[in-house]
């Protein structure tokens, strides 16, 4: 003998059963394609990650409740005139088999909502970093305090109910006699009847407030898609996320109106099964393909922060508010990079302003273009323009002091001391007219000293980098030389006296 829901409860089993394996494999693809990156706009796809085990569970377990119906309609009416045991345990099996799967089903509803939420906070954040952190910060804490609560809730309604029915079959097994019909289980029933009739109204209760919670998450991704609406890849990108929620609203209706109107959504019969599988299973699995999609795209998907894959690709930054671009939606939470990008293989350096801000902080605006140095000798000259702060004031004075000290050796040093390259304009050799005279002190020549020569230095122009590298840039640098023409008398008549003797 079969019963009449037999039909239903396949379709149910296969419409329920045939999104396992496909969400399976979109769970385990997950893992390799929808990362976060440490981006903080894409944590609704960690809370994503989440979701499909809890989905995924809920349906391998409304399953097993289809088959146990099943066999609970083919087994039992073989066995009522037996009093089997059977009339009283598949019954009791389906009741806690069809709790569990709705505890897992409406756990899994709130782990939905905050990946909406997150989701919805993370375009924002790429829209404006400063003015939505604030707003998603809040909106978070509400989340979580509300979710929690709802939490709370489901699992006492659940425990309460689950008691209730312990209660219920122990008493029916209490009351058993040989020589009671099919029926001898109703005696139990009084005991715990106006317990359940309390439970199933805060069951219908717990459905509305599902309801009515994905009123404020329709609203905010609402507000969300028209403060983005000026950035064509956000707007674009949020598009299937309204998607989601609208589904999802439509979904939690259907199952309030069938709680509300007195059908029984735990363990649902007829053609209310296929009903309950189409707008709750097969709807959520339209749900889970679109979040998936929106977390697998890279180029044009949810991104805050730059990735390596795109810098590669050789991707600007560029501000939310851009309309007509195809790049990321790289926004304000970064600054925005008018410079150009020179790409090596695995590097990438910036040229311009921020080149210029890291080698000189003191300075923050770059030299203009009189002012950029001119290479004389390998070295760097400013002309008469003042250089770049780039060294700091104490390496500024140990500069001032060095030249000082090379200074003072120039003119107090003896020829045989110094540099061949730095020579000493102080010391001249002395010629003579005689030629024996030249030929003997040994082939050595004889300096008289002259009068130390006078300089006249530009103390402002002495801070710099780098000394003079030559006469001619030495004027150019701020040095200039006047020597004093020294006076021969006294030479010529030490020179006379000489000869005389």
């Amino acid at each position: 003998m079969y019963s009449q829901e037999l039909p239903w409860l396949i379709g149910y089993a296969i419409l329920v059963g045939l999104w396992v394996i496909p969400l399976t494999v979109i769970w385990a693809l997950s893992f390799c394609f929808a990362h976060r990156k440490k981006d903080p706009a894409r944590t609704g796809f960690w809370w994503m990650k989440g979701l499909y085990p809890l989905w995924i569970t809920a349906a391998i377990v409304r399953m097993a409740e289809a088959g146990l119906s099943m066999w609970y309609d083919i087994e039992v009416p073989l066995r009522v005139c037996c009093g089997s045991a059977i009339a009283v345990n598949l019954p009791q099996a389906l009741d806690h088999v069809g709790e569990a799967a709705q505890l897992l089903e409406r756990v899994a509803d709130l782990v939905l909502f905050i990946t909406l939420v997150e989701l919805a906070s993370g375009f924002l954040l790429c829209w404006d970093r400063d003015k939505s952190a604030a707003l998603r910060k809040r909106l978070r804490y509400i989340t979580f305090a509300f979710t929690l609560i709802i939490f709370i809730l489901v699992v006492v309604a659940a425990a309460l109910k689950t008691s209730a029915y312990v209660t219920f079959y122990s008493t029916s097994r209490a009351a058993k006699s040989p020589n009671e019909d099919f029926f001898w289980y109703s005696s139990g029933l009084g005991a715990v009847a106006d317990k359940l009739e309390k439970l199933w109204v805060v069951d219908k209760a717990i459905h509305i407030i599902f309801w009515l919670t994905s009123f404020p998450v329709l609203v905010y991704i609402s507000y969300a898609a028209h403060t983005i609406r000026a950035n064509r890849i956000l707007r674009k990108f949020i598009s299937p996320l309204l998607a989601v929620i609208i589904l999802d609203w439509i979904r939690l209706l259907a199952t309030a109106f069938w709680s509300f109107v007195g059908i029984n959504t735990t363990r649902p019969g007829g053609p209310y099964l296929i009903i309950t599988a189409f707008f709750t299973h097969f709807w959520m699995f339209i749900i889970l393909v679109i979040l998936f999609c929106l977390g697998f795209r890279k180029r044009k998907g949810l991104w805050s922060t730059p990735q390596s894959w795109d810098m590669l690709n050789g991707a600007k930054f560029v501000t939310a508010a851009t309309e007509a671009t195809d790049m990321p939606p790289y926004a304000p939470i970064l600054q925005l990079q008018q410079n150009q990008t020179t790409q090596q293989p695995g590097r990438t350096f910036l040229q311009g302003q921020q080149h210029q801000q890291q080698m000189n902080p003191d300075q923050q605006q770059q030299l203009p273009q009189h002012d950029q140095p001119r290479v004389i000798h390998g070295r760097q000259d400013y002309g008469d323009q003042q250089p770049p702060l780039y060294y700091s004031q104490q390496q500024q004075q140990q500069q001032q002091q060095q030249q000082q000290q090379q200074q003072q050796q120039q003119l107090h040093d003896p020829p045989h001391l110094q540099s061949p390259q730095m020579p000493n304009p102080a010391y001249q050799p002395a010629t003579t007219s005689d030629s024996s005279q030249s030929q003997c002190a040994c082939s050595t020549q004889s300096y008289r000293p002259l009068e130390p020569t006078r300089l006249h230095i530009d103390e402002q122009k002495m801070l710099r980098p780098f000394g003079p590298c030559s006469p001619a840039d030495s004027v150019a640098n701020g040095f200039q030389m006047q020597t004093v023409p020294p006076d021969y008398s006294s030479a010529a008549a030490v020179a006379g006296s000489s000869k005389g003797t």
